[in-house]
């Protein structure tokens, strides 16, 4: 059943004699050798050919019940979290992405391009892919609890190989990480755009990849001791408490092992870390 704000506007049946069980596909009508494909919600994967097709368009959140739902229900939580719905606008154009990390400096596949920097150092800048409005005002920030801080004026870049951009836009945004005072954290990353008709700042959504290319795992090879997985028994699921794909930068605190001089009845620094200063590789 398809329901739109809350209403239902068309359904089908999804088999011969419900109950139907579980959702699984190619079936039967595909030939006896056909593979069984669990259901994926964002992606379809083919596990004959291999081939992998993503959703287009934009999935806000996702909910899975054990049970139909009567269509009183389906309004009533329509009418609980509308709204919630317009607080981050689905966007028309921009977005940004993670990809799986490969490197520290601008040109390689990883966004962001740095994964860690030393908290004092207000010096370095963090490349994040995606498509941004070169007209667009932008700004990262980095979150852990309480601590909620705003990088500087990013700029949007385009890159050499990026021959297929719209017009007007740009892959990559360049953001200056700057001075974090919350210690040493692993803090929550995201982007936020200036919403000029309401004159103020709004969360960039966050394109998430569902092909292989970009670090999506088909079910088949995903371990159950990933951090993003947890065992029901002896299949692997998602862990319920996760919410959308975060991702962290961490800020390093420089710190120095001493060793105790008698002579002097004081302590001498023999070692300081992280070593040298500036943006670290992701690890």
């Amino acid at each position: 059943a398809l329901f739109l704000n809350g209403a239902l506007v068309a359904s089908e049946q999804a088999c011969a004699v419900p109950p139907c069980g579980a959702i699984l596909y190619p079936g039967s009508s595909e030939g006896a050798c056909a593979a069984r494909t669990p259901m994926t919600i964002g992606t379809y994967v083919d596990r004959q050919t291999g081939s992998q097709f993503p959703h287009v368009g934009a999935i806000k959140t996702t909910r899975v019940f054990s049970r139909p739902l009567p269509p009183a229900d389906v309004a009533l939580l329509f009418a609980l979290h509308a709204h919630a719905l317009p607080l981050t606008p689905l966007p028309t154009n921009d977005y940004w992405t993670q990809l799986p990390s490969s490197g520290d400096t601008f040109g390689t596949d990883a966004s962001p391009t740095i994964s860690s920097t030393i908290a004092s150092d207000a010096s370095q800048v963090m490349g994040l892919y995606g498509l941004f409005a070169l007209s667009g005002t932008y700004r990262c920030r980095f979150t852990y609890g309480a601590v909620s801080v705003p990088s500087g004026d990013p700029t949007v870049r385009v890159s050499a190989v990026a021959g297929s951009l719209p017009e007007g836009f740009g892959d990559t945004l360049v953001c200056p990480v700057g001075a974090w005072s919350g210690g040493y954290k692993a803090a929550v990353v995201s982007v936020e755009r200036w919403d000029e008709s309401v004159s103020k700042w709004g969360v960039l959504w966050q394109k998430v990849c569902m092909d292989a290319a970009c670090g999506y795992l088909p079910p088949a090879s995903r371990a159950s001791t990933s951090w993003w997985m947890t065992p029901v028994g002896g299949t692997r699921r998602l862990h319920p408490a996760l919410r959308g794909a975060r991702v962290r930068h961490a800020f390093i605190v420089q710190s120095s092992v001493y060793q105790f001089n008698a002579a002097s009845e004081g302590f001498d620094a023999v070692y300081s870390f992280p070593a040298g200063g500036g943006g670290m590789g992701a690890g």
